[in-house]
């Protein structure tokens, strides 16, 4: 009998539904399975709720074009589990979050497309002194929710079992206000003062070692925000001194200039790298 896991890779293609009793799939989900994916009758799809379960699930009888798959769906009658659901893991602790300053809307679906590659959590778009665009330039173009779908797409193309969080778009002092003591600034290391390497900031609740400054705002912290860690990263032009002197510790992504995009995506890695499989 397949693993979970083996199951979920070999499925010809991964969605989401509101639910595995009676799962419904988007028109542009069924084009994209019956017309570019070539399903065929001994193919099977894999299927999250987003929630809770996720399941395999074949088509119940062949041949099958569009408008016949879009039929049936409505009168359920598409689609047959293929064995029982499997329960979605709950996620690790810390939740892992990377907030990038946005720059265009191009360059903020190619950030969301690879940090849900790779494994973040929470995705939260930023503006900065320097990002050149307004928050409310931002929500007015209706960001947030690109992001979101966005952040779906590509749950679907890494075959992850959540869609990652999208946060409203917020400034680099608020996100420093709401997760300080849980946040580091990416930056370049023009002291050799930056520490290359694990942060007691970003290793897990378990490993973590907080300075004595910090323990004051642990329970503020945990109440406020939950165990979390954020990275900072910032936009091409780089933060501004005001913001370096925001307070907040800095790590150091390497020795070369990263265009914003790759230094979000190398940061949400490091991350992942860091708290999830450090050790293991």
């Amino acid at each position: 009998m397949s693993s979970p896991r083996k199951n979920l890779i070999d499925g010809v293609g991964h969605f989401f539904c509101e639910s595995l009793s009676t799962p419904f799939l988007s028109e542009a989900d069924l084009h994209h399975l019956i017309n570019v994916l070539r399903f065929g009758p001994r193919d099977f799809v894999t299927i999250s709720d987003d929630r809770s379960q996720w399941g395999c699930f074949e088509v119940a009888s062949f041949p099958l074009d569009l408008k016949t798959a879009i039929e049936r769906q409505k009168t359920g009658q598409l689609w047959v589990a293929k064995g029982p659901s499997y329960e979605i893991p709950e996620i690790p602790s810390p939740i892992l979050a990377v907030a990038f300053v946005v720059n265009s809307t191009g360059q903020a679906r190619d950030v969301v497309h690879g940090l849900v590659e790779v494994g973040v959590d929470t995705i939260i778009p930023v503006v900065s002194d320097f990002s050149g665009l307004s928050r409310g330039k931002l929500e007015s173009s209706g960001l947030s929710n690109k992001l979101r779908r966005a952040a779906m797409a590509s749950a679907c193309q890494a075959k992850r079992l959540r869609i990652p969080q999208i946060e409203s778009v917020l400034s680099v002092d608020e996100v420093i206000g709401r997760y300080r003591g849980r946040c580091l600034m990416a930056d370049f290391d023009l002291t050799g003062q930056v520490e290359h390497g694990p942060s007691h900031l970003l290793i897990s609740e378990q490993k973590a070692q907080p300075r004595d400054d910090e323990r004051a705002l642990a329970g503020e912290i945990q109440e406020r925000s939950g165990d979390i860690r954020v990275l900072l990263v910032g936009p091409a032009g780089g933060w501004s001194e005001r913001e370096r002197a925001l307070g907040v510790d800095t790590i150091d992504l390497g020795p070369g200039v990263l265009r914003s995009e790759t230094a979000a995506v190398v940061g949400g890695f490091y991350l992942i790298n860091l708290c999830r499989f450090e050790g293991k």
